[in-house]
C-alpha cells in the first residue's frame, strides 16, 4: 500500500475493525485490507519509533474476535490487562493475567528464602537482554556495511570492544596503551526523564522507547530519530556526561550516576546489556577542543557531505586545525568491553589520527605540514610527556575526544539507587539547581530541611518513589525525619 500519514493509518485501523464487527459478510474483505495498515503501523513503529495508538488495541481486544485478535497479535505486541477499564476486560487478557499470577505465586514460594532472589532474576533478565542485543546488532551492522555478511560483523564488533593500538613507532605505542589502563575521562553519567514520571521510573525500571511503546506506557519522547533508530537506539535507555539539549522539555529532572558503581560486577551486579559510544552519533556539536596541552585542535561530528550516496552518514569526521580531517566508520565506535572503557575511550581518537588526510583547501593558506607530517608531529610531542604527564592527556584527550559519548542500557535498566549521586533540576532548557545527595544527607542529618525544601517544591513527585524514600530514610540518623517533613508539606498543602 502507499505510504499514507500515522493519523490516516489509525482511522484506517479502527474504521476497518468496525466495519469488520458490524458486517460479517464482509470480513474476508475486510481482514487484508486491515491487514496491510497494520503492517504498516508496525513499519511506522520500527522505523520511526511512534506510538500505537491504545483506542485502537481496545477495539480491537474488546471486540473478542480471535480472528482480529490474532491477526493484531500478528504484526503488534499484546496489550497488558491493566490498559483496559476493570469493567469492561477481554477474557484472552484476563486470563493470561491469571496464569502470569499463579506462576509467579509458584516462583515466589519456591524462592522465598533466597534473598538475592530479585538480583538473580535481573542478573538473568540483563543476560538474555544482551543476547537478543548481541544478535540484532550483528544483523544490523551487516546489512548496513557488510552486503548481509555476519561473520564480518562479528569481526568488526569484535574490532570496537578491543583497545586501539595506535600505528606509531612500537614504543610510543607501547606507553599510551599502557597509560590509556589508568586514564579516566568519565567518572560519573546522567540521564534526564520527565519529573512527571520519575516516581514510577524509580519504583519500577527505566525503559527503551521500543519497550515503552511495546507495554503502552505513557512517556514523554526523547530526541530519538529515525537516524538513531537505524544506528541500533530503537531500545535503548541513554545516559551520557554532555547530553542533548532537545531532550530538555518542560521540567526534566537528570539523575546522575558514580560510573565506578554501574560497572561493579559484584553480587550480581554484572550488566552485559550494558554499551557505550564514543559519541552521540546524532548530536551535532560546534565544540572544538585543543588536542590535549599541544596547538592543534580538532572537532568531531555526523559526516553528512552535501552528496547523500549510500552509507553516507554512517562515518564520524575528524577536523583537525581546518587543514587536516579523518573519517571512522560509526560501527567501529560502538563497544560491549566495559572492563575496557576508560581505555578505549581514551585511545579511540587514533584511529581518526592514523587515517588522517589533507583537507582541500580552496579558500585559505596552505599548511605548512602534509596530513603525514602533521600525524608524525602529534606522535613526536606525545613521546615526549613524562609517564604521568601521558596519563594526564590522555584522560583530557579522552573527555574531549568522547564529550557526547553514550552509555546506553538495553530495553530496561532497575535503578540502583546507591549509584545515585545527585539529582538536577532544569525548567525546559533552563538548569535551576542539581542537589548532591551526600550532601542533602549530611544536611539532613544535621537538622536543616531548606535543601530538601527546595527539592520537594521543584519535584514533589520524586517523594511519591517508594524505593527512593526508603533509600534517602536508610541515610538518616532519624528514621522519622523525612516521612514528618512530607506530612508537614501535605498539611501545608490542605491549607
Amino acid at each position: 500500500m502507499n505510504k499514507i500519514s500515522l493519523e490516516e493509518n489509525n482511522r484506517n485501523i479502527i474504521a476497518l475493525t468496525e466495519s469488520y464487527i458490524r458486517f460479517p459478510d464482509a470480513r474476508q474483505n475486510i481482514l487484508p485490507e486491515l491487514e496491510n495498515n497494520l503492517i504498516e503501523l508496525k513499519r511506522n513503529r520500527d522505523l520511526l519509533g511512534h506510538p500505537i495508538d491504545k483506542d485502537i488495541i481496545k477495539k480491537a481486544y474488546l471486540s473478542e474476535s480471535q480472528e482480529i485478535i490474532q491477526l493484531f497479535r500478528k504484526y503488534l505486541p499484546t496489550p497488558p490487562l491493566s490498559l483496559f477499564d476493570p469493567s469492561e476486560q477481554p477474557s484472552l487478557l484476563v486470563q493470561k493475567e491469571e496464569e502470569k499470577k499463579k506462576t509467579l505465586a509458584w516462583f515466589t514460594s519456591q524462592n522465598e528464602q533466597d534473598p538475592d532472589v530479585e538480583k538473580k532474576v535481573i542478573f538473568v533478565q540483563r543476560h538474555l537482554r544482551a543476547k537478543l542485543r548481541k544478535a540484532t546488532e550483528i544483523e544490523r551492522l551487516s546489512q548496513l556495511y557488510f552486503n548481509g555478511s555476519k561473520e564480518e560483523a562479528k569481526l568488526a564488533i569484535h574490532d570496537a570492544n578491543t583497545p586501539y593500538r595506535p600505528k606509531c613507532h612500537p614504543e610510543i605505542a607501547a606507553r599510551l596503551m599502557a597509560a590509556a589502563q589508568e586514564a579516566k575521562p568519565h567518572s560519573s553519567i546522567k540521564h534526564l526523564a520527565s519529573i512527571n514520571n520519575i516516581a514510577i521510573i524509580l519504583d519500577t525500571c527505566l525503559y527503551g522507547r521500543k519497550n515503552l511503546i511495546d507495554f503502552f506506557l505513557d512517556f514523554r519522547p526523547a530526541a530519538l530519530g529515525p537516524d538513531d533508530i537505524r544506528n541500533g537506539d530503537f531500545n535503548v535507555i541513554c545516559c551520557g556526561d554532555l547530553i542533548d539539549k532537545h531532550c530538555l522539555k518542560e521540567r526534566t529532572i537528570g539523575l546522575v550516576f558514580d560510573l565506578d558503581r554501574l560497572l561493579d560486577e559484584s553480587n550480581f551486579n554484572k550488566n552485559p546489556a550494558f554499551f557505550f559510544k564514543q559519541l552521540d552519533f546524532g548530536y551535532k556539536t560546534d565544540r572544538i577542543y585543543k588536542l590535549g596541552f599541544m596547538g592543534p585542535s580538532f572537532s568531531m561530528n555526523t559526516y553528512i557531505p552535501d552528496y547523500s550516496p549510500d552509507h553516507s552518514y554512517e562515518w564520524i569526521h575528524l577536523s583537525l586545525n581546518s587543514h587536516y580531517e579523518a573519517k571512522v566508520k560509526k560501527h567501529s565506535l560502538i563497544s560491549y568491553n566495559l572492563p575496557n572503557m576508560q581505555q578505549i575511550l581514551a585511545l579511540n581518537f587514533f584511529r581518526f589520527l592514523d587515517n588522517l588526510t589533507d583537507k582541500d583547501c580552496y579558500y585559505s593558506k596552505k599548511p605548512e605540514m602534509d596530513a603525514k607530517a602533521m600525524k608524525d608531529h602529534i606522535y613526536s610531542v606525545i613521546d615526549k610527556f613524562t609517564d604521568e604527564g601521558l596519563v594526564n592527556f590522555l584522560t583530557v584527550l579522552g573527555w574531549e575526544a568522547s564529550c557526547t559519548a553514550e552509555f546506553n542500557f538495553c530495553g530496561a535498566h532497575k535503578i540502583d539507587l546507591n549509584a545515585l549521586t545527585a539529582i538536577e533540576i532544569y525548567q525546559d532548557r533552563n538548569h535551576l539547581f542539581t542537589v548532591p545527595l551526600n550532601e542533602l544527607i549530611n544536611e539532613l542529618n544535621t537538622g536543616s530541611e531548606k535543601t530538601l525544601r527546595q527539592l520537594h517544591s521543584r519535584a514533589p513527585e520524586l517523594f511519591k518513589s517508594h524505593r527512593f524514600k526508603e533509600h534517602l530514610t536508610s541515610k538518616l540518623n532519624d528514621k522519622t525525619q523525612l516521612d514528618r517533613f512530607l506530612q508537614k508539606e501535605a498539611e501545608c498543602t490542605i491549607q
